[in-house]
């Protein structure tokens, strides 16, 4: 049976932007064409009220191969916004406001955060909240979509942004998988055994990223599914590298870095392929290897922090060392600032302070690159803790298929 590949899964997650745009074109049992391979459209929401997108489809080749995909943040709809904030910023699995509008305006006013991410997106605060209406959220409607389309058949999800988090979120709901794109981490909204399984089938929840994308890492990978494309060029332009134009592939539609190199080996993508189609010969001891290497991956992560704090007290030390007249505080406070959104500072400088910024900002970028670097590093590490775990199960695999060749040797015997 054709399976699906990371390539068809990337053109799936794009498709989806356009279910509310061309109704016409994404009706239920309507025949598509997506990258040119056809499917079935099983089902299909554009959900007015919270701004919900998603497509369910089966290949016309592969009819058990049922896929959702969710769409992400569109920038024009205002509710999209608000479900970036409720479900990523605030980690709110249903309607945070079930209270209402006043609710909303309360949360706003005690979350520092929220305020300074809708100031940033050129946010209307008003807007959101004539935005937030009643009834359900979009993470609510995802899993209702999802319960509905599959009708208790198997599947997978996939999308992009906001969707490659709902997708995640559905997947770990019903024990389903997810390959997707630029998704920032759920972990803050899910259970600590959702936490747990996602943590233990590595394979079954592949969500890629650039490590130039400040929006898909808005959020730590505290779930360890991010799968890194080191070398991916960094730009700019913070919406390029959060592109799924920005992904490359193989001729056989796996994903690559930049120069051509697989995030995955063949070994690991075999073992994904099995997985997700539910091969009882690899569940029970891929929950063994998993929960051995998710130790060692804990660790490297724990490093990971413990260096990128190191990195960032470095700077601000010299950094005070630098400047003439900025204390700590003010070190401290504009570097981290300039970190997270470069060349935007509100506050107006003392005209003393300017060659203070100056020197600053020069540290900042070296910063940043340094802590880039250190990204890639640890999902070097990490991807090979993953091979690791691959050739354990290879082996494992070819050991029983050897053992099983054995006793029908004997058995004919």
């Amino acid at each position: 049976m054709p399976e699906i590949t990371d390539e068809q899964y990337r053109y799936l997650s794009r498709a989806v932007y356009f279910v509310g745009k061309f109704p016409h074109q994404y009706r239920k049992g309507r025949m598509v064409t997506i990258h040119g391979r056809k499917y079935v459209v099983e089902d299909v929401e554009s959900n007015e009220k919270n701004g919900l997108q998603a497509l369910a489809v089966t290949p016309r080749d592969a009819p058990d191969e049922l896929v959702i995909a969710y769409g992400g943040t569109d920038p024009a709809d205002i509710k999209d916004a608000l479900t970036d904030i409720e479900f990523i910023a605030l980690g709110r699995e249903h309607s945070p406001l079930d209270d209402g509008r006043d609710r909303l305006k309360e949360v706003i006013a005690e979350n520092p955060r929220v305020q300074e991410l809708i100031s940033r997106l050129g946010l209307d605060g008003t807007a959101l909240l004539a935005a937030r209406g009643s009834g359900d959220s979009q993470a609510v409607s995802a899993l209702k979509f999802a319960h509905r389309a599959a009708g208790g058949r198997t599947f997978t999800t996939t999308g992009h942004s906001l969707g490659a988090s709902l997708a995640i979120y559905v997947a770990v709901k019903l024990r389903m998988s997810s390959t997707c794109f630029n998704g920032p981490d759920i972990s803050a909204i899910l259970s600590a055994e959702e936490c747990a399984y996602i943590r233990s089938h590595p394979y079954e929840f592949r969500n890629y990223h650039n490590p130039g994308d400040i929006i898909g890492n808005v959020t730590p990978d505290r779930l360890d599914c991010a799968i890194t494309a080191a070398g991916q060029r960094a730009s700019l332009d913070i919406f390029a590298c959060h592109s799924l134009r920005s992904w490359h592939f193989s001729e056989s539609g796996s994903v690559t870095s930049e120069d051509g190199r697989p995030l995955l080996s063949e070994e690991e993508l075999s073992f994904c392929r099995k997985m997700q189609s539910g091969d009882p010969a690899c569940s029970s001891f891929a929950l063994f290897v998993s929960a051995a290497s998710d130790k060692a991956v804990s660790e490297v992560r724990a490093s990971s922090e413990r260096e990128r704090g190191q990195l960032v007290s470095r700077c601000i030390h010299r950094g005070v060392s630098l400047c003439s007249f900025m204390n700590e505080r003010e070190v401290r406070e504009f570097l981290l600032e300039e970190l997270e959104f470069p060349g935007t500072s509100h506050k107006f400088p003392r005209p003393y302070e300017l060659q203070d910024r100056i020197i600053l900002r020069g540290l900042a970028g070296q910063l940043k690159a340094d802590l880039t670097r250190l990204t890639e590093q640890t999902g070097f590490r990490i991807s090979r803790i993953r091979r690791e775990a691959a050739g354990v199960l290879r082996d494992a695999e070819e050991s029983r298929n050897m053992y099983e060749k054995k006793q029908v040797d004997r058995h004919d015997h």
